[in-house]
């Protein structure tokens, strides 16, 4: 296994108005494709590319991720997984998991996490 990690990451500050959190590529072992927002290419994810709102990534068979989401949050999703990642305000990040596992770790609850699964919803605090 071999995994790489990022150190950076940006956010929106909480309280203010601007671009909203987004997420960066932190760690990546095997093929995850991304599929853009509203376009129609599929390339697949590199380390320390960023994740916009209403992009979906899919992870294949033996691969996983780890995401930085601003500057707090680490997500890790395994293989044969598909999730979306959308911003409801600054400083608050949606991830949708249509399929498969994931797991997020807050450092702290500055910018809260929201996960939805077809079945539950999660709200970290950290």
């Amino acid at each position: 296994m071999q995994l790489i990690w990022g150190t950076a990451g940006w956010s929106a500050e909480p309280g203010r108005s601007g671009p909203p959190l987004r997420a960066l590529v932190a760690g990546l072992q095997g093929d995850v494709l991304l599929l853009p927002d509203m376009r129609k290419e599929t390339p697949a994810l590199r380390f320390h590319d960023v994740i916009d709102s209403g992009d979906q990534f899919t992870i294949g068979a033996g691969s996983m991720i780890d995401v930085l989401i601003g500057k707090q949050t680490l997500m890790t999703v395994y293989e044969q997984s598909t999730v979306r990642l959308h911003y409801d305000a600054p400083g608050q990040t949606v991830v949708e998991i249509h399929k498969g596992e994931l797991t997020v770790a807050v450092a702290r609850g500055d910018q809260p996490v929201t996960v939805r699964t077809p079945g539950a919803t999660a709200l970290t605090y950290g």
